[in-house]
């Protein structure tokens, strides 16, 4: 039950997009640590977006998961003076927002 709890608390959060460790108590299953090893994705991607409007530089993030990559394409697709493509393969796959 701890790691069916656990498990569980890990997706929901990144579904919303964190990524958490998450520590479950043996006995009482209470949650007793959850610490966020990522800001929020689309935090991340308005931020890479500005400089590239200000610097009129392209910016490559490292590479992600398919649901990462989605969550920055979506956040930035009604943006009219940044576009994101794709670039790699595989598991070295990346986002990059270049200026418009």
């Amino acid at each position: 039950m701890r790691e069916d709890i656990q498990v569980f608390v890990e997706r929901l959060c990144d579904a919303a997009g964190f990524e958490l460790d998450v520590a479950v108590e043996p006995t009482t299953t209470r949650v007793i640590s959850a610490w966020c090893c990522r800001v929020p994705i689309a935090a991340c991607c308005s931020g890479a977006a500005e400089r590239v409007r200000s610097s009129r530089l392209p910016f490559t993030f490292e590479p992600m998961t398919p649901r990462e990559r989605r969550i920055i394409r979506v956040a930035l697709a009604d943006k009219s003076d940044v576009r994101t493509e794709l670039v790699g393969e595989g598991s070295d796959r990346k986002v990059r927002i270049v200026p418009v």
